[in-house]
């Protein structure tokens, strides 16, 4: 989601999405994983999905303005 975030009017492959998180965060990451755990975004309205077939699918996020707690159900500091 973050970076989805930081290209709200970009669609981006998860070829894309996996560069930019192995080059800012330092962690290891495929476009397989991203694929996969994307799915739970997609099923839940909050990336769109665009592409198949003979052509890569791509990803927008669809509400850059919300916070990510409100989006993942956070409603505080749990303390932790």
């Amino acid at each position: 989601m973050l970076v989805l975030r930081a290209f709200p009017n970009e669609f981006l492959t998860a070829d894309e999405i996996a560069t930019h998180y192995r080059d800012w965060f330092r962690m290891s990451c495929s476009p397989a994983k991203i694929s996969s755990s994307i799915k739970t975004l997609v099923k839940n309205g909050w990336v769109k999905k665009i592409g198949g077939g003979q052509k890569l699918l791509q990803y927008r996020i669809i509400d850059s303005k919300s916070s990510l707690k409100s989006l993942f159900g956070e409603s505080g500091n749990l303390g932790r």
